[in-house]
């Protein structure tokens, strides 16, 4: 989904289920303020994953290796993102829609930062 006017500073992983907590999160960090990716919530549910400003070529990182629903419970498997050698200032994420469920999630693998759970 096209997210990339995010600039979330801080490194974190968030979980949106609702239109409300959504808009309410792009509205902080979004950066033009006046635009927001729709989303049906209805269906829908918005996993994100922010490595918080830092050195770069791509705001957009590839850190999800899998994610999978076991035993009642959404797992989200996470890699080290390869963000280039530029010397740019980046925010990458990576911002995954999926099926709505209402199941707990949990993040494995290289979490960035303290983990943040919007539920």
């Amino acid at each position: 989904m096209e997210a990339s006017e995010l600039r979330v500073k801080s490194p974190g992983t968030y979980v949106f289920r609702d239109y409300e907590s959504w808009t309410t999160f792009c509205f902080e960090h979004w950066r033009s303020r006046d635009i927001r990716p729709l989303v049906d919530f209805e269906k829908y549910m918005i996993i994100a994953i922010f490595w918080g400003q830092s050195g770069g070529c791509y705001s957009w990182a590839n850190g999800v290796k899998d994610v999978f629903i076991r035993q009642g419970v959404i797992e989200v498997h996470l890699i080290e993102p390869d963000l280039g050698y530029c010397d740019m200032i980046i925010w990458p994420l990576q911002v995954i829609k999926m099926k709505k469920y209402d199941l707990p999630i949990e993040f494995h693998g290289c979490i960035p930062g303290d983990t943040e759970k919007n539920e």
